[in-house]
């Protein structure tokens, strides 16, 4: 599935924090909304760590918690996102 895509992408050094490019060309091919949402991340992210300095980050794109203030910020549930 799609998720799975992510994960191998991610372990391979493909995606990541600041690696979307990408994501962000084959999303632009075949759906306009999902770099819609791939360029609010990226906003989002960026607000998000000047806003909080000091938060440890993770190896993935998302800690918990900034997974929940993107979703939240989005209109989207933290478990649609998650699977």
């Amino acid at each position: 599935n799609l998720l799975d895509i992510f994960i191998e992408m991610e372990k391979r050094v493909i995606l990541g924090k600041g690696k979307l490019d990408i994501l962000k060309r084959v999303c632009a091919q075949i759906n306009k909304s999902l770099l819609k949402i791939i360029n609010d991340y990226e906003e989002f992210s960026r607000d998000f760590g000047q806003s909080l300095p000091n938060e440890k980050q993770t190896s993935g794109i998302l800690s918990d918690h900034q997974q929940s203030q993107f979703c939240k910020s989005t209109g989207e549930s933290a478990q649609t996102s998650q699977h």
